[in-house]
């Protein structure tokens, strides 16, 4: 898969029309945040709402549709989503490829992701390798634009 990597953003990338290419924002400088506020860009913190939404289900049943609790949730937001709170996607119980997921969603949504996990020259890293929610993603993997 492609990988675009950048140090800084354009007005192209956040209006482009949705096609699989998330924005993943490893830096929080204000003149991003600005930018994407700009072009229509709203904030969702997606821990708080998917929590929400998978107590309708039994316990066993949540692993299966964490996923499609995540789609439903960015598809109801009509603008485009700066995507923050998501730690709990990473639960080992959900198997969830999280940038994956972000990818698949930006097929219909412009979609930027703040990243909440450390970011090297060729990973994007949640939590420590000695915990069961760590995950460790090699950017080359995935399509998508990376803001450093």
């Amino acid at each position: 898969m492609d990988f675009k990597k950048s140090s800084s953003i354009t007005s192209e990338m956040l209006i482009h029309k949705p096609n699989g290419i998330p924005i993943v924002l490893c830096s929080s400088a204000p003149r991003v945040m600005r930018k994407l506020s700009e072009a229509g860009y709203i904030s969702l913190s997606l821990n708080k709402e998917v929590s929400s939404a998978l107590l309708k289900f039994s316990v066993d049943d949540r692993p299966s549709k964490v996923l499609d609790v995540i789609q439903n949730l960015l598809e109801e937001t009509a603008a485009s989503v700066i995507v923050t709170d998501f730690e709990m996607l990473f639960d080992p119980r959900y198997k969830l490829d999280v940038l994956k997921a972000f990818c698949e969603a930006a097929r219909t949504k412009n979609i930027a992701v703040k990243w909440c996990g450390s970011v090297t020259e060729d990973s994007l890293c949640f939590s420590e390798p000695q915990y069961p929610d760590y995950h460790n993603y090699k950017i080359e993997r995935y399509t998508l634009i990376c803001v450093k």
